[in-house]
């Protein structure tokens, strides 16, 4: 008997161990997932200063410096299985610049991500990924792609993903389309300063929300918003 409670003091004592483990290591990957969203947060702020056709290489060189550490890798590689559209066209945002992060030549893209990978493997939220991508060409910023995606348990995700384009490359200065999985908006620099200001509206938030944003209402409320 007396072998036997000292048995059992010894398993509550690893078992308060191993909790405690835990619970720093589950407070450590939520500080953590807060950072990458402030980070995110800033980087969309500073994106939103960028205009396609008049930004120059020299505006998006401190923003691959800044933001290094959510560079995509130059080799990354696209994973299009199981077949989802709506994945595919967030892994549109992860493909691998051709120039090396802080040095874009004349006609190079640069590639960001941003993730809650920690706070995900502790299963507080759905793994929720923001990518954006600079196209430059001709020393000037050609078009500016970024998005969010939830990857929610189901048969599919959430994804907002925003397009701005050089004028002459789409029909309408501001053209989005909505449902309740998925927005996708198409824009120029003719867009209207409220339009613009909506595009890059999307929200961060959804990056440490416990249990994630479900859908593109929470994601991009001032696009949907605007569409009903």
């Amino acid at each position: 008997m007396r072998f036997s409670r000292h048995l059992v003091a010894r398993l509550i004592a690893v078992a308060l161990v191993l909790v405690g483990i835990w619970g720093v290591a589950a407070g450590w990957s939520v500080c953590e997932t807060r950072s990458a969203r402030i980070q995110a947060e800033r980087f969309l702020a500073e994106v939103a200063q960028l205009h396609v056709g008049t930004s120059t290489v020299s505006q998006v060189t401190p923003l691959a410096t800044k933001y290094h550490g959510h560079v995509v890798p130059r080799d990354a590689r696209i994973d299009f299985s199981p077949p989802s559209i709506m994945r595919s066209a967030l892994s549109l945002l992860r493909v691998s610049g051709t120039t090396a992060a802080g040095s874009p030549g004349a006609s190079c893209r640069v590639n960001f991500r941003f993730d809650n990978r920690w706070q995900h493997w502790f299963c507080f939220s759905p793994l929720t990924e923001f990518g954006a991508t600079v196209s430059i060409r001709d020393n000037v910023v050609d078009h500016l792609s970024f998005g969010l995606q939830a990857f929610l348990p189901g048969p599919s995700d959430c994804v907002v993903l925003i397009r701005e384009y050089r004028k002459g490359q789409r029909d309408s200065a501001f053209s989005p389309r909505v449902n309740p999985a998925l927005v996708i908006l198409s824009l120029t620099p003719e867009a209207t300063p409220a339009q613009r200001t909506a595009a890059y509206s999307i929200n961060i938030g959804c990056l440490t929300k416990l249990r994630g944003c479900r859908d593109t209402r929470e994601m991009a409320p001032a696009i949907v918003q605007g569409m009903e």
